[in-house]
């Protein structure tokens, strides 16, 4: 009877060590699976990330293109100002020529008349 006792005792144990063996195994294939998954999400987080400062980066490039091209026009505003009052100093000046003429060939015309 003690010899069936013991033997029952050893395989209780080792029922017992093989169910703990089992649940162990199980429970790191769980947490393997979490870490598996964790892991994937940290990528998709990672990506998501890189594309949106890739996205970020690509907004301020064309913010400083934006800009560039505005200072550009400003510049070429500024200009076209210049010019402008140029011409119209340049006009101003023909028009007080022309007049200065007109009135030099009136005046010498009533002097070949009287």
């Amino acid at each position: 009877n003690g010899a069936r006792n013991g033997t029952s005792l050893g395989s209780l144990f080792f029922d017992t060590d093989a169910d703990g063996l089992k649940a162990n195994h199980s429970a790191k294939a769980r947490n393997q699976q979490r870490l598996e998954e964790a892991s994937k999400a940290m990528t998709d987080l990672d990506e998501k990330a890189k594309s949106a400062a890739l996205r970020g980066e690509e907004r301020e490039a064309e913010l400083q293109r934006v800009q560039d091209a505005l200072s550009e026009a400003k510049k070429e505003s500024k200009r076209l100002k210049q010019l402008l009052s140029s011409s119209e100093d340049a006009n101003s000046a023909l028009t007080d020529e022309l007049k200065a003429f007109t009135d030099s060939l009136a005046a010498k015309e009533e002097s070949l008349q009287a």
